[in-house]
């Protein structure tokens, strides 16, 4: 008697399963979103049964966190790590963006769920309050490094939390255009050059003090 032939697939050991059905569903997912894919267009790409998906996954939404999941982790690790010593907090602040630009480029299609939960009704699948507390922390990394710097006198003296959204908003941008790579994509340098001019230079380099533009106009008011 011939014995059995075997699928590749499902001999290659339970782990590279669950990676096979991951990697499937991520890019199908990141293509037609959550709504859009089916467990049934899942398993056929990944060539198995919907019995071995249920074995590896509850549901769909299971599946789909597991990866959202799989992608906040490395944004997580992103911000536990500690940047190069010896720079300055305008110089952190860059290179901050700069490794945040560049992780998204190594894996775009895990950035491309994400950005599909951004513009979607991502509130079926429970998962927003998570992905809103890795931009809640990144928000707060920066808001910390650009507090260190108007102490020393590196960035204008604004409210930081304003300054910490207008630089997620140029990296977020940034990310978005490296993403689709549209001809006004700025790249990691382009980046760079926005954030500086964002920051400022410092008092006495060619800009005015927030204060003494409020002391200077108090003093017009009093003539």
């Amino acid at each position: 008697m011939m014995p059995s032939k075997v699928d590749p697939v499902l001999s290659s050991g339970g782990a590279q399963m669950r990676e096979r059905l991951l990697e499937v569903a991520l890019e199908l997912f990141s293509r037609h979103g959550y709504s859009g894919t089916t467990v049934s267009a899942i398993v056929t790409a990944a060539g198995v049964t919907q019995p071995m998906l249920y074995y590896y996954f509850k549901n769909k939404q299971a599946l789909f966190e597991a990866l959202v999941e799989q992608a906040l982790i490395g944004y997580d690790q992103l911000l536990q790590h500690d940047l190069p010593g010896g720079l300055s907090p305008k110089q952190q602040l860059l290179e901050l963006c700069r490794q945040g630009l560049l992780a998204s480029g190594q894996n775009p299609v895990l950035t491309r769920l994400l950005f599909s939960l951004a513009f979607s009704h991502s509130e079926e699948v429970g998962i927003c309050e998570r992905v809103d507390a890795v931009i809640q922390r990144f928000l707060k990394t920066l808001e910390g490094i650009i507090r260190r710097g108007i102490a020393a006198g590196e960035i204008m003296d604004v409210d930081p939390a304003d300054l910490a959204w207008a630089i997620y908003a140029v990296l977020f941008r940034a990310m978005e255009s490296a993403l689709i790579n549209v001809p006004t994509n700025p790249g990691v340098d382009g980046m760079s050059r926005v954030i500086a001019s964002i920051l400022l230079p410092p008092p006495g380099k060619g800009c005015v003090p927030v204060g003494c533009l409020k002391s200077r106009s108090t003093k017009r008011r009093e003539k």
